[in-house]
């Protein structure tokens, strides 16, 4: 085990099905999966109420993967129509040839009895668009499940990927920073009952799902506008205070004069960068459990220091050692061009004249150059 290696992450269920998964592309895909409810159960208790629950299994390089990469809490009598409205994501490292199987199970004192299952292929998901769905079971019944493959980089390459629980050889806590480009909005609710909407970004870095004001470390200006589709084409870095712990939280907001509102969000625990090279993806964006939209990320972590081999940092669960109580201000390190120019081509910059970030401090932000 590295020097980089946390105890305290063994316990951390994020994503476990990628664990065993030694490469990564640059266009695996995130399944984002809301297990709903289920109906017509098959009933395999004989006295009482069944207690069901849902796990997802990923069938990856021809083999099952033992461990559930997903598992919602158990509906104590539920009976054969649970309900349950849990979200989770798993990373699908072959889109081509990957399954995840829904098993429906009767939590048991003895034994777990299967009620039901469905086997699903990745490749036959439509990618970048939402799905609820109710599929039917084997041997009967119904799983209603709300699903979201995000959209891959056009030209996949392999990149090396280390085990989570396990740092990059030259990872630094606190030091550490991420790259954030804001590129384009697309398929957004509109949440404007007169006239066009106006989308801006809020970026926080907070030590949970839900940041407070203090963590919000950059606001895009606005696209005027904007409507459904707009454009930022922003990029920026902040320190990673602790890459155990932060998420990243991106708000896509309708800038009003009397008070924004919001559109979506998406919520991304940093770890999950860890040992993935620069990425280019659309990430679905969410309100009220709902699918509202997509925005177009550039996201990369990277150190600008090198530590020494024999150097150990230590951060643990209960106590982080990492100083920073709050967030550094991100720092803006201009417009984000790709091969030379926009993503949507070099002629719409004349038409975004769009505001600053009126609402944070008017004095010079401090952070971290580039």
């Amino acid at each position: 085990m590295s020097h980089y290696s946390r105890s305290s992450m063994s316990c951390v269920s994020i994503s476990s099905s990628v664990a065993r998964v030694s490469t990564a592309l640059r266009n695996d895909a995130i399944l984002y999966v809301t297990i709903l409810s289920g109906r017509d159960l098959k009933k395999v208790q004989t006295l009482g109420e069944q207690d069901p629950y849902c796990s997802v299994y990923l069938t990856t390089g021809g083999k099952e993967l033992e461990k559930a990469a997903f598992k919602t809490d158990t509906h104590d009598n539920g009976g054969t129509e649970p309900m349950w409205n849990a979200k989770g994501h798993i990373l699908i490292p072959d889109i081509s040839s990957d399954i995840v199987r829904f098993r429906i199970k009767n939590n048991n004192w003895g034994k777990n009895t299967v009620i039901g299952e469905i086997a699903l292929a990745m490749r036959d998901l439509s990618r970048g668009r939402s799905m609820e769905k109710e599929f039917a079971l084997t041997p009967q019944g119904y799983l209603k499940v709300l699903m979201y493959l995000s959209m891959g980089h056009e030209n996949p390459t392999p990149q090396p990927r280390v085990k989570f629980g396990e740092y990059p050889q030259h990872f630094i806590p606190g030091k550490t920073k991420l790259y954030l480009g804001l590129i384009s909005g697309s398929k957004l609710r509109n949440t404007q009952s007169f006239g066009t909407q106006d989308p801006m970004c809020e970026v926080y870095i907070g030590r949970n799902r839900t940041p407070c004001t203090k963590d919000l470390v950059y606001k895009t200006k606005t696209h005027d506008n904007g409507g459904k589709n707009p454009r930022w084409i922003e990029g920026l870095t902040v320190s990673v205070r602790c890459i155990e712990h932060d998420f990243l939280v991106v708000r896509v907001m309708n800038h009003n004069t009397i008070k924004d509102t919001l559109i979506g969000e998406l919520c991304l625990k940093v770890e999950m960068l860890i040992g993935r090279a620069f990425e280019d993806k659309n990430y679905p964006i969410e309100a009220d459990d709902t699918i509202v939209g997509q925005v177009r990320l550039q996201l990369a972590l990277f150190n600008d220091e090198i530590m020494d081999e024999d150097e150990v940092c230590d951060c643990d669960v209960n106590g982080c050692s990492c100083t920073l109580i709050q967030p550094v201000r991100a720092t803006k390190v201009g417009d984000v061009l790709i091969d030379g120019i926009s993503p949507e081509g070099d002629g719409w910059h004349d038409e975004m004249d769009a505001q600053r970030m009126d609402e944070m401090d008017s004095e010079e932000s401090e952070g971290d150059e580039l």
